[in-house]
């Protein structure tokens, strides 16, 4: 009951209350979708992230975790025996060619090293000096059909024509117009390249997508320790130390050495900014979430190995 002299305020009381009523419910639903799309975007953050890190882990089976450059086969030939390590490729980098205005890639590869690369073939790999695997589009800018075991000919820069046996397809689609890879044979390089002819041996590890950068590391020095070391002693041989090619291998030994110190140097160096990266705010909140861990500055313990090495006279 509402005297005559009172006002009556109930009604906008009700009104008020009632647009109060209704700003919340629109405020409370936007901030109910808010929330769902938030994480909804963060699940799809978390998903991606562990789809780039499977990801990563599945490159990582098929990607070398060491590498040897330059080494000679005795060298290389003790890394099969070697427990630890899953797969060897091998590659050569022997020499390119003008061949109808292309270059020509032409490359000594073993499975492994191809598989590695994601680069696959059918038919067989080169086993003797005039086998060869090509492209199909190499084929068809020489005039020939993709039919393995046909002998085709391919001419070179120096108009000379060398005859080669197709014994696969290399199924590679070409980046670069005008650009194209050749797999050749280890016993070519051998008859090209005689003892120069020095591979790379890319190693895959056992597990390696499991393994921690510790363990990799140590990995790589157990290996590392069953290449065996040849020494040269020059005063077994008087005449080696005027010879011209000895002073040159000691140039650049010294040159190699310098070369793996500032690779040293910059790889700690990196280390040291992301293991302060991933503890730093914010930056270790990303660094939470994917669960990234500091990584082992490179050190050797091993006196014998760091040690340079010594041509001695």
């Amino acid at each position: 009951m509402t005297w005559p002299f009172e006002n009556d305020t109930s009604g906008i009381v009700k009104r008020i209350s009632n647009r109060s009523i209704s700003a919340n419910r629109k405020r409370n639903i936007f901030i109910v979708l808010t929330i769902a799309l938030a994480s909804a975007l963060l699940s799809a953050i978390v998903l991606y992230g562990f789809g780039v890190m499977q990801e990563t882990q599945n490159r990582n089976q098929k990607t070398a975790q060491i590498m040897y450059h330059a080494i000679s086969e005795q060298q290389g030939q003790e890394l099969y025996k070697q427990e630890e390590i899953a797969w060897v490729g091998e590659f050569f980098n022997a020499f390119s060619e003008q061949v109808n205005h292309s270059t020509v890639n032409f490359t000594y590869a073993n499975a492994d090293m191809l598989t590695s690369q994601s680069m696959p073939y059918s038919g067989d790999l080169p086993a003797s000096e005039n086998e060869i695997v090509v492209q199909e589009s190499f084929l068809d800018s020489l005039g020939y059909s993709n039919e393995l075991g046909q002998t085709i000919q391919i001419p070179f820069s120096d108009g000379t024509t060398h005859d080669f046996k197709l014994t696969g397809i290399l199924d590679v689609k070409t980046g670069d117009i005008g650009r194209y890879t050749a797999i050749i044979s280890k016993e070519l390089v051998r008859q090209q390249y005689g003892d120069e002819g020095m591979i790379d041996y890319y190693i895959g590890l056992k597990g390696a997508q499991n393994m921690s950068e510790e363990e990799k590391i140590e990995a790589n020095a157990s290996i590392s320790k069953s290449i065996p070391n040849f020494s040269v002693l020059a005063e077994q041989y008087p005449d080696l130390k005027a010879n011209q090619n000895f002073l040159d291998l000691s140039s650049q030994l010294k040159s190699v050495e310098n070369d793996i110190a500032n690779a040293r140097k910059y790889y700690n160096a990196v280390v040291r900014q992301y293991n302060n990266k991933i503890e730093m705010f914010p930056s270790n909140i990303v660094a939470n979430m994917f669960k990234y861990s500091k990584k082992t500055m490179f050190a050797v313990d091993d006196t014998n190995q760091r040690q340079n090495v010594k041509v001695e006279f």
